[in-house]
């Protein structure tokens, strides 16, 4: 066995020097990246993850649902506590992705010249070790394609298990160049650095098998002496398995994204793979295109790649017959394919490609790489090379850092270099509703439908019909929307806001039953979400069910996009419900919160009016409107208001403006029909009060309005529908609804139809006695 000592003791100064060093320049490298936004899997992982709310829930992450966190408590713990170190914000998420990038450059550097001032590898190493393993962990720690693991923050999966990887070789090598008395507590650190990275992510797999290698390599020279000497050490390393199992099972097959269930074919995987790893090895000596997301093409032809399958083959025959041999170049090449193993060889159907994946499995490459300079060119040639290359690296890193800093830059980035990729065309989808471009949107949906028509592309076009708010397109929005999720399980992306649209478009048509139960089924699937409180609580509003509407109108308070809109039915309800001083206080917190908001001043002013402040209400809707002209809403209540006030002529030029501005503010229709009606002009009001029901079909007083203003004009045929709908809903007065109706039936010499409503009413209200005169008239049968 080869004695684990050192050939020479590092100067103080450059132990220090070289840490500095690669903080300092990875600080430099990514310290425009703090304010990069949440992407892609991040919402799911971070922003909608309600684990995060405690530190030991987030001990288990979201199951099912193949999140990125999935099956990894300790990635899922290390998000929760990043939060709480950022206040929740971007920066500390960015912050911690930094740090582990960071530490994992100085283990490293602490690994490599460890292991080369190795006696039993003094052959091979160079003069030199601090100065080539600084040299390898710089090269290692700005390449550009550690951006993807490193900016992108769910990302943190790769470099946190990259951590524990490292720490856990790291800790064998020293435990096995210390005194015995510190060996044992360092082994017992070793064994817990990978327990913990098992917690991290599956790459960590291979951690116990490599260390057993390592010794190999490195220190017992040979396999059965270093089992021999360490056995029960490498028997509580290898049980550290059993963590990485209960966490695949507590990831419920991460929602069946991966695995050899996750309906891919294992052989054009392979075959993809075969592409994936010499791509790698390409990108990491020619480093572009960099690609954000490789979408799910698989290659199905070995044609396609038997170039890259013979020169893979080539390579994996050398590094094993390396290895056999016991040379350092052997260990360096079973580490490179031992971290891209577990995505090589399981599928996983959601990327087939991955830069991130490369981020491990670069460092034993460039390790290899430096020191071959250091043999072919002479070390200080090698060292003078190597820190040319990282300064060329820093600033390509820098600049693809820039690709990150918005959501449609990094997806139009991607589409430039991946047109094929249906996952960036869905995803520039989004990009342009944010913007409120829905052609664009249906555009980029339709593309990413044309190259995969899966059902969360459908969806996606689904939304973009949805957003245009043309009602010829509502039909076929639903129907696609029924379709997808029939097709999907819960846990898909897209199928929250899947529930939240149909619901709202349900709702639109009305078909209430059905919207009530989708808007529901998404609050309950996903209660951070937003859009669907605010959906239901809106169409709970315009049934007139005030008090089920105030629940989902207070969780969609913190909407960001619909929060104000929220708040301002939330305090109508409060007011349709009677309780006026809770949306008094409702109002004036809101608005205190959010001055410069004219819907939740809008919301403050009709508080005020119901609380019979009624100057303070006509100030502040007066002022709204000196600010903002063309602001209908505000036209519309302080018609409303003029109205209550029985001011008939300001109401009528007030509701009449709001109209025009805004046709389809049902209040400001009906109540301008109202006007019209008080100011003796029914005619007037009829197509307002139509035009009130088309927008607001359960308005149910303005219904029964119109029904007695057409039986009132003598409309019998347009009336009887209105009030049997009215009968139909149950609707108060329904006595006196049966009473106006048989008065209809009357008239139109249908004496059956009348004498029965004339009953039901007097049934209903025995003392109603318009009806029993009424009755008493009718020519007897």
């Amino acid at each position: 066995m080869t004695k684990a000592t050192h050939t020479a003791t590092s100067p103080r100064l450059f132990a220090w020097l070289a840490p500095l060093v690669l903080i300092a320049a990875i600080t430099f490298a990514y310290h425009d990246t703090l304010s990069v936004p949440f992407l892609f899997d991040d919402t799911a992982s971070i922003q909608q993850n309600l684990t995060l709310d405690s530190l030991w829930q987030s001990l288990r992450p979201p199951a099912d649902s193949g999140v990125t966190v999935s099956g990894r408590p300790l990635l899922n713990l290390s998000f929760a506590l990043s939060d709480r170190l950022g206040a929740g914000t971007l920066a500390g998420h960015h912050l911690v992705n930094i740090a582990i990038h960071a530490a994992n450059a100085c283990l490293l550097y602490a690994l490599v010249l460890g292991t080369l001032q190795l006696s039993s590898v003094s052959r091979y190493a160079p003069r030199f070790p601090h100065a080539h393993s600084l040299a390898i962990a710089l090269l290692w720690s700005l390449h550009p394609l550690q951006t993807e693991s490193v900016t992108y923050l769910v990302q943190r999966a790769e470099s946190l298990a990259a951590f524990f990887y490292l720490l856990t070789l790291y800790l064998f090598l020293r435990s096995q160049t210390t005194p015995p008395h510190r060996s044992r507590f360092l082994l017992i650190a070793t064994v817990t650095a990978c327990a913990l990275g098992m917690a991290a992510k599956e790459v960590m797999v291979s951690a116990p098998l490599l260390v057993l290698l390592y010794d190999r390599a490195f220190l017992s020279r040979d396999l059965p002496s270093a089992w021999k000497t360490k056995k029960h050490f490498y028997l509580a390393l290898f049980s550290t398995w059993a963590v990485l199992i209960l966490c695949i099972i507590q990831s419920g097959s991460r929602g069946n994204t991966a695995g050899f269930h996750a309906g891919t074919s294992w052989i054009d995987y392979i075959y993809t793979q075969a592409f994936a790893i010499t791509h790698y090895l390409r990108l990491a000596f020619w480093p572009s295109p960099i690609v954000f997301d490789y979408g799910r093409e698989l290659i199905t032809s070995f044609n396609s790649i038997a170039w890259p399958a013979a020169l893979l083959i080539v390579a994996i025959a050398w590094i094993f017959k390396r290895w056999w041999h016991n040379r350092p170049s052997g260990f360096l090449g079973v580490l490179f394919l031992a971290v891209l193993a577990p995505t090589t060889l399981v599928p996983v159907a959601t990327q087939t490609i991955a830069e991130h994946r490369t981020y491990l499995a670069l460092a034993p490459l460039f390790a290899g790489t430096v020191l071959l300079f250091a043999r072919l060119l002479g070390e200080k040639a090698a060292c003078f090379l190597t820190a040319a290359l990282s300064l060329t690296l820093v600033f390509i890193t820098l600049d693809r850092n820039r690709d990150y800093h918005s959501v449609e830059s990094i997806w139009s980035d991607t589409l430039a270099k991946r047109p094929t990729n249906d996952r960036a065309w869905h995803s520039m989808g989004y990009v342009y509703l944010e913007k409120n471009l829905p052609d664009e949107a249906k555009n980029s949906f339709r593309q990413a439908m044309q190259l995969h028509s899966d059902p969360v592309n459908i969806m996606g076009y689904a939304h973009a019909l949805t957003k245009s708010g043309d009602t010829g397109e509502a039909d076929e929005a639903i129907y696609l929307y029924r379709t997808a999720l029939a097709a999907v399980p819960s846990t898909y992306t897209d199928v929250y806001e899947s529930m939240s649209n149909l619901g709202l478009l349900l709702g639109q048509k009305g078909e209430y039953d059905e919207a009530l139960r989708w808007l529901n089924n998404a609050i309950a699937l996903a209660p951070r979400k937003t859009g669907a409180p605010y959906n239901l609580g809106s169409l709970y509003f315009s049934l007139g069910r005030y008090e089920e509407a105030t629940a989902p109108l207070r969780l969609a308070l913190s909407d960001p996009k619909q929060g104000d809109a929220a708040s301002d039915l939330l305090v109508r309800a409060l007011l349709s419900l009677g309780k006026t001083s809770d949306a008094l206080a409702l109002a004036e917190k809101q608005t205190a919160a959010h001055p410069d908001s004219l819907l939740l001043r809008l919301s403050h002013a009709q508080a005020l009016a119901a609380s019979g402040r009624l100057d303070a209400a006509l100030a502040e809707y007066q002022a709204i409107l000196a600010q903002a002209p063309a602001f209908p809403s505000a036209r519309t209540q302080l018609g409303i208001l003029f109205f209550a006030t029985r001011r008939l002529p300001d109401a009528r030029r007030e509701l009449a403006l709001a109209v025009t501005q805004n046709p389809r503010d049902a209040a400001a229709q009906s109540t301008l029909a109202e006007v019209l009606l008080k100011s003796g002009e029914p005619d007037e009001a009829v197509p307002h009060f139509e035009a009130a029901l088309q927008l607001a079909p359960a308005d149910r007083k303005s219904r029964y309005l119109l029904a007695n203003t057409l039986l009132q004009l003598g409309d019998l045929d347009d009336a009887i529908p209105h009030y049997q709908r009215l009968i139909q809903e149950k609707s108060p007065p329904l006595a006196e609804i049966h009473n106006q109706l048989a008065i209809a039936y009357a008239q139109k010499n249908d004496f059956a139809q009348a004498r029965a409503h004339f009953s039901e009413c007097l049934r209903l209200d025995p003392k109603h006695t318009g009806a029993s005169e009424n009755l008493r008239r009718l020519p007897a049968p």
